[in-house]
């Protein structure tokens, strides 16, 4: 394997690992190169200061994750500025001219990290209840989460299990989710916590279905006992369950097992339980049986610490007129914000020129969206209601006016066209509708899109809005 080949590996096990987003990975570290390999050393090339303060900060430790995962003799990763870099070697202890020195003693942690599982997700030890910002909007969710991480097979926590956070993308439901868990893992270590996301509790279900007749369901009881046996389950984006029955009755088993043995479960989603349309009625139950909370998105005052808190961290120097416009101007979403530090940090660095509120500006217009952020169903059908001016509770509910029947088709069009989702999937997003109802929308969108110029263009404005 080649060097670039090593390199290309690490970068797409790093985003399957979820070590970094393909944003990151596109931006910050496809670019770097391995000058070196050598005693279990990866030497990566970066193109400046900035970069290397960045990247050792941030990266350095999950590049070095991936890359073991690949090659179990890589051990360590350096970086360096310079071209013409020596081959790396491995230091050597320091030994101390007087005899009489005693060497020093290897320290021996007292609880090592939990072995994970093949089907649970890392916790992001960044994500603490220290490193968030609730301000007065997001008190309560915030001590109902530290409440149950405080002690969570206690009586109390166990009246809030499960705990049901919800709010916008972007809010920091996903932050919250990893503090409980990272709070829990160090005050009771001996309590097994598992992590993950809906979709990879998906895919590792149907992978081990798949595998019975093969292993007589060997890695489908393994996969059971993970989550069943566990003292905490932590469960993130669970609105991603609609429309996967079979995956529901699985969850429903597990959530069952786990109630009656006192277990504290904690879930997240983009909206509240009695709105996951496409999940049934019993699991939607049980999930309110707890305490469902929502996060809010942060008001100017809580963005303008959240801000102060990232610039800190970042060890950027942020004026405090800087701070005041992005909070004012920029958005509440609270990865964008940091995308925007992230954006002055970058230009301030490389053009070696003060921080302004000008600059603050051009990061805020020129502030790039994922695909998935991009084309998210509910960015659609917001923008689509905003098009045609069509009401959105009308295009989600029994509305049947020609204005709103257009808006709706051409709301599942662009989803078809532009997102991952399934026939099935999309029309639970469009208000619980049929599968044959968005291919119809389909085929009625795109018959008129190939006889009607005006309204093919239309169409193209929407795109290139949501782009």
């Amino acid at each position: 394997m080649t060097k670039e080949e090593l390199w290309n590996r690490i970068l797409e096990e790093m985003v399957v690992r979820k070590l970094a987003k393909d944003l990151f990975v596109k931006s910050f570290l496809r670019p770097l190169k391995i000058l070196h390999i050598a005693n279990g050393i990866i030497l990566l090339k970066v193109a400046d200061q900035f970069n290397y303060d960045y990247i050792y900060s941030n990266f350095k430790d999950k590049i070095c994750e991936a890359a073991h995962a690949i090659d179990s003799t890589i051990e360590e990763v350096r970086l360096t500025t310079e071209e013409s870099a020596p081959v790396p070697k491995k230091q050597k202890p320091i030994v101390a001219d007087d005899e009489t020195i005693e060497p020093v003693k290897k320290v021996i942690p007292a609880e090592p990290e939990p072995e994970l599982s093949p089907f649970q997700h890392p916790l992001n030890s960044d994500f603490t209840f220290d490193g968030f910002i609730a301000g007065h909007d997001n008190n309560f969710v915030l001590k109902s989460a530290v409440t149950v991480s405080n002690d969570p097979l206690h009586e109390d926590s166990r009246r809030f299990s499960p705990l049901y956070i919800y709010g916008e993308v972007g809010s920091g439901k996903s932050h919250l989710l990893h503090a409980v868990g990272n709070r829990i893992r160090k005050e009771r270590p001996k309590l097994k916590v598992v992590l993950t996301t809906t979709e990879e509790f998906f895919y590792n279900y149907s992978a081990a279905l798949g595998k019975k007749p093969k292993d007589g369901g060997k890695e489908y009881e393994r996969f059971f006992k993970t989550f069943a046996e566990c003292d905490v389950l932590l469960m993130d984006e669970i609105q991603h369950i609609s429309g996967k029955t079979q995956c529901q009755i699985e969850l429903f088993r597990i959530f069952n097992t786990l109630h009656q043995k006192g277990s504290l479960m904690v879930f997240t989603s983009d909206r509240s339980p009695e709105k996951l349309l496409g999940t049934e009625e019993r699991l939607i139950s049980r999930l309110q049986w707890g305490l469902a909370v929502e996060i809010q998105e942060p008001q100017i005052e809580t963005r303008m610490a959240i801000l102060t808190e990232m610039a800190r961290k970042k060890k950027l120097d942020l004026p405090l007129d800087v701070i005041s416009f992005i909070a004012e101007k920029g958005p509440a979403n609270i990865r964008e914000l940091e995308g925007i530090i992230i954006k002055i940090l970058a230009t301030a660095s490389l053009d070696k020129s003060l921080i302004s509120v000008k600059m603050a500006e051009n990061a805020l217009n020129q502030r790039l969206l994922s695909d998935d952020q991009k084309f998210s169903v509910e960015r659609i059908i917001s923008f689509c209601c905003d098009h045609f001016s069509v009401d959105r509770k009308m295009l989600l509910g029994k509305g049947r006016s020609q204005e709103v029947a257009l808006c709706r088709m051409v709301g599942m069009y662009i989803a078809r066209k532009h997102t991952s989702f399934s026939l099935k999937a999309v029309g639970m997003e469009f208000g619980g509708r049929d599968h044959s109802t968005v291919v119809h929308a389909e085929k009625t969108i795109t018959d008129r899109i190939s006889k009607d110029t005006e309204f093919s263009e239309d169409i193209e404005m929407i795109i290139r809005k949501l782009s």
